[in-house]
């Protein structure tokens, strides 16, 4: 008898342990993907090169890729704000007291923020492949500002219609009375899931298995294929003795040429790595709730929580991914910051005239910002 209490409780003090393990981990991945992503977008918004791209001089046009990076740090914060302190709650206590619309939104925006998030990579993904393989008059015709805010629109219809029937099925259920003695004991405890059976009945579990394998192929099947294809594709250019540049790259010199091709390397190098921490980091998690539908039963809670969490750590890691890669994303992080702060050491433009001498002359402006002479026609991604 004495054993078994004895191990009762240590069972208890290793969920308890548990429990406390978790929230512990969600409180740094909760600070840090707040504030980096916040700084992504401010970052983005206040600095205007951040949205020119490369040799803004020779071919003005807006950076698509980063306004994709900003539609991606609008779904973490998303997941955040809304999911994070959610799931932090439920490590800690299964019984729900938050509400059935608390419960309903919560598991919805989780949902459309990771499509959302899964879409928006694989749309940089054929952003670059189209910019590195066709990239003749593309910028121009297709992925303006116009566009690239109408598919990213898109993106998030997409991903409000595919988890619609979360909102249907994932409900509150209070436990119930129990009768005792003649009277009953009212329990006023609430848990919060999904009930397929409350519409479709006889044929939830065919329902929840076809749910469950549909966005698993829109989410991870169909935007892996494409990923595949386009980094592949912007691989064998990359790496072939004379990538193709845009129409008017042909007016920059040999120097910046090359240089275009370190910038795109690493701007494909960085997505590339972008896609392999969603994976990473989300999949896991998908796997187990499809073998869930597929067998019809619950894989053990604590495990799945420790895989959303894992889930909800991408949306820290993404942001610091930009900062670790991006030479020129640490720059204007520092001089925003140096803006901001320092407000009377505000950059300085000076315009000084140079003349270029080639059978005659030509007038023109160097740029001075800060007292330095600083190049800074790369984008977010766009590292040298």
């Amino acid at each position: 008898m004495n054993d078994s209490n004895s191990t009762d409780l240590d069972v208890e003090e290793l969920l308890r342990t548990n429990q406390f393990l978790v929230i512990g981990l969600y409180v740094p991945v909760f600070v840090t993907a707040l504030l980096a992503n916040v700084l992504v977008i401010w970052v983005v918004i206040k600095d205007q090169y951040m949205r020119r791209g490369p040799y803004d001089s020779l071919a003005p046009y807006e950076t698509v890729t980063n306004y994709f990076l900003v539609n991606l740090s609008a779904a973490d914060l998303l997941v955040t704000l809304v999911c994070m302190p959610n799931a932090a709650y439920r490590a800690y206590t299964s019984i729900y007291s938050l509400g059935e619309y608390t419960c309903k939104i919560s598991a919805y925006f989780q949902g459309v923020s990771v499509a959302s998030s899964i879409f928006t990579i694989t749309a940089m993904a054929l952003d670059r492949y189209l910019a590195i393989t066709r990239p003749f008059g593309f910028i121009y015709r297709c992925f303006n500002r116009r566009t690239t805010i109408m598919v990213i629109l898109v993106l998030w219809l997409l991903s409000f219609l595919l988890f619609l029937p979360i909102l249907m099925v994932v409900v509150t259920w209070k436990v119930p009375d129990i009768p005792f003695q003649n009277r009953t004991l009212y329990v006023d405890l609430y848990f919060c899931g999904e009930n397929w059976n409350i519409y479709f009945g006889d044929v939830a579990n065919e329902m929840r298995l076809a749910f469950g394998i549909t966005w698993f192929i829109f989410m991870f099947v169909v935007p892996g294929l494409i990923m595949l294809f386009a980094y592949s594709m912007m691989s064998r250019t990359l790496c072939s003795g004379v990538p193709p540049f845009d129409s008017n790259d042909g007016l920059a010199s040999v120097q910046q040429r090359n240089r275009l091709i370190r910038s795109r390397r690493r701007v494909a190098c960085i997505l590339l790595l972008l896609a392999f921490v969603f994976a990473g980091c989300w999949l896991p998690y998908h796997i187990i709730s499809l073998v869930d539908d597929i067998n019809g039963a619950s894989t053990d809670e604590s495990l799945k929580t420790k895989l959303l969490l894992l889930g909800h750590a991408n949306s820290a890691l993404n942001p610091i991914i930009y900062c670790a890669l991006s030479r020129r994303f640490r720059n204007s992080i520092r001089d925003l910051i140096c803006v901001e702060i320092h407000f009377t050491r505000r950059r300085q433009n000076m315009q000084l005239p140079f003349i270029l001498l080639d059978s005659g002359f030509l007038s023109g402006y160097v740029t001075i910002i800060g007292g330095d002479a600083l190049d800074r026609r790369d984008s977010v991604a766009g590292d040298r």
